[in-house]
């Protein structure tokens, strides 16, 4: 069993029907996606947190993520997903203005990198991104990664919540973390459709030329423009 949980600051007095109201709402949205149930709420003397359990974290906060971006009051509001009991692994999100933002979360120097991480790493007049989608298990490529690059060159302290994707390729991952060639900054949602690319494999520094070239890595024309 998974669970998403929702924490809302309270700064001042609030009115408790409003918090009721919104449980009903998020009821409702995972009745209808069959995702799971509202399990109550706990109220403190600073916060109100309600509480979600279902099959897939991933699938109670797609199926209330549209409840919490048209309520108000979310501003603020800190969401965790945990993948399983007391001590699986959780993802933070904070909401705000309606969005969602992810909150940086600090990795140890050579941690093993997961799927759903943003990579960063550095290109000529700043840096590039890329997410880490699916590590394979099995046969030929056992061991290798699938990251999905996004485009564009970013200044270093300018990170979009929107990534338009590049391209996708293989990349031997967790020596590129341990090594430092590539980052891990964050967290986030990964992409519907779970495409693998074909059979390829490539360093950081083609990656890097990619992003740099506006090319994808699996194409004619980025050798055509580095040579």
């Amino acid at each position: 069993m998974q669970s998403v949980r929702i924490e809302f600051s309270l700064k001042k007095p609030v009115d408790a029907s409003e918090f009721t109201e919104l449980e009903d709402h998020l009821a409702t949205a995972l009745r209808v996606a069959k995702a799971g149930h509202v399990d109550g709420n706990e109220v403190g003397n600073r916060s109100w947190t309600i509480f979600m359990y279902g099959k897939s974290a991933d699938a109670l906060f797609a199926a209330i993520r549209p409840v919490l971006k048209s309520c108000s009051g979310s501003e603020g509001a800190t969401v965790t997903k945990q993948f399983g009991g007391p001590n699986a692994e959780e993802r933070t999100r904070v909401l705000w203005r309606g969005r969602f933002r992810i909150t940086q979360r600090t990795r140890k120097p050579g941690r093993r990198p997961r799927v759903g991480d943003v990579l960063e790493f550095d290109c000529k007049g700043g840096v590039g991104r890329a997410q880490a989608i699916h590590k394979e298990t099995e046969g030929q490529m056992n061991g290798f990664w699938v990251v999905r690059v996004f485009r564009h060159v970013r200044p270093h302290d300018k990170h979009p919540s929107r990534e338009e994707e590049l391209c996708r390729t293989w990349v031997v991952l967790g020596p590129c973390v341990a090594a430092g060639l590539m980052r891990i900054v964050e967290s986030c949602e990964l992409p519907r459709r779970r495409r693998l690319p074909r059979l390829a494999l490539v360093n950081p520094a083609l990656i890097r030329s990619a992003v740099e070239l506006d090319c994808s890595v699996d194409g004619e024309e980025i050798w055509e423009r580095m040579g």
